[in-house]
């Protein structure tokens, strides 16, 4: 376009606020105007995740009203409708998801009785078809997607109600099911994951590279997490530890190869913005005990890698943060940790705050308004 990005993202942020509010986006019963508030809210990634929550509740109580959290063939609509429904009405409860966690609400995310789109091409809808032709075995363009739908899935199904809040992970990490369960539940995913989508994967592929590292760290972070349930290993036999230190590992190794692979450059906005903090706050703090071994060495190179290329770690905020690890009192963060206790759940709020406040502040620098709902209510007339 002839203009830097920083430029043109401002221009197209801008002309999306006052688009949405003059085609009365609060009232609108049509999907496609929704569908364009969800792009527009994804393009705010950046901005205060208490913001884009209070959005994304927006998102969704807007789908419900024109009755997308109903599985479309129950209201009789054309396959090509029923399939647009489903694809919005997922993403719309993804996003919701994602920004109640990052929020630090409880779990409160609504799916509905809404059927798991297809997986299809894009290539394989047209608005005039009679009947939505045979889901694919294989990679798709919905594979990535799809590997999130079915990880929603996953977690809404061993939802227990009577569980402490403790992020997305509140279902697995709650005592209420035994380890053994856990396992046998992570492990039936990782099967269908490979079933449906890995067996087909040709990893020379950007996009399957990026559905393979999506899967993979998905089945790792969700042993860690079963594992770990109360949010520290002091009490855990050292087999136990071990396993959560490889778990850690491997779920960092995987995004930093997605960060070293130039062909993914597209997708770092995705792959930053899902920085799995808490595996890689838990290694870099086993490290103070971990001096010798193989296994060692690659962590320490991983940590490396993630502070050559995460954009939080080019700065002197991200080397300060993690200079408080071998605190007591974890430098000027003042999160008490008692002696041999490596609490992961404390500094996973403290890293993930830090991120929002430091993207926050880039975000609200030029990069269209400060606050996503400032141009609304410039136009609230239009409501």
């Amino acid at each position: 376009m002839g203009e830097s990005k920083q430029v043109v993202s401002k221009r197209f942020k801008t002309a999306g606020n006052l688009a949405l509010v003059r085609s009365s986006f609060l009232k609108t019963s049509d999907p496609m105007v929704l569908q364009a508030f969800v792009l527009f809210i994804t393009s705010l990634i950046n901005f205060d995740a208490r913001v884009i929550w209070i959005l994304t509740g927006v998102a969704a109580r807007i789908g419900q009203r024109i009755g997308l959290h109903q599985d479309p063939e129950t209201l009789g609509l054309p396959p090509f409708e029923c399939e647009m429904r489903r694809r919005l009405w997922y993403q719309i409860m993804m996003a919701d998801g994602f920004a109640e966690k990052l929020a630090g609400t409880g779990g409160t995310t609504l799916f509905g009785q809404v059927n798991r789109p297809l997986n299809l091409n894009d290539s394989d809808l047209s608005p005039d078809m009679k009947d939505l032709p045979k889901e694919h075995s294989g990679a798709t363009e919905m594979m990535f997607f799809l590997i999130r739908c079915h990880l929603g899935d996953f977690l809404r199904h061993s939802a227990n109600p009577g569980a402490t809040f403790d992020g997305v992970w509140n279902k697995l990490s709650s005592r209420g099911a035994s380890l053994a369960v856990k396992d046998k539940a992570i492990d039936e995913l990782e099967a269908l994951y490979h079933r449906k989508f890995l067996q087909y994967c040709d990893n020379s592929i950007p996009w399957h590279f990026m559905c393979t590292f999506l899967a993979k760290g998905i089945i790792s972070m969700l042993r860690f997490i079963a594992h770990c349930p109360s949010g520290t290993d002091a009490l855990l036999p050292q087999s136990e530890k071990d396993l959560l230190f490889n778990w850690a590992v491997s779920v960092v190794r995987w995004q930093n190869m997605a960060y070293t692979t130039p062909e993914m450059e597209g997708c770092l906005w995705h792959i930053n913005s899902h920085f799995q903090w808490k595996g890689f706050v838990y290694f870099v703090s086993a490290l103070k005990d971990r001096t010798q071994g193989e296994d060692v060495d690659q962590a320490w190179k991983e940590v490396q890698t993630v502070f050559d290329f995460h954009p939080n770690f080019a700065t002197k905020w991200g080397a300060d943060a993690l200079d408080a690890i071998g605190d007591p009192l974890l430098g000027e963060l003042d999160i008490p940790m008692e002696e041999g206790q490596m609490n992961w759940s404390n500094w996973d709020n403290v890293m993930l705050n830090l991120e929002l406040q430091k993207a926050n502040n880039i975000a609200a620098d030029g990069m269209g308004f400060s606050n996503p709902c400032d141009a609304y209510g410039q136009a609230n007339s239009s409501f």
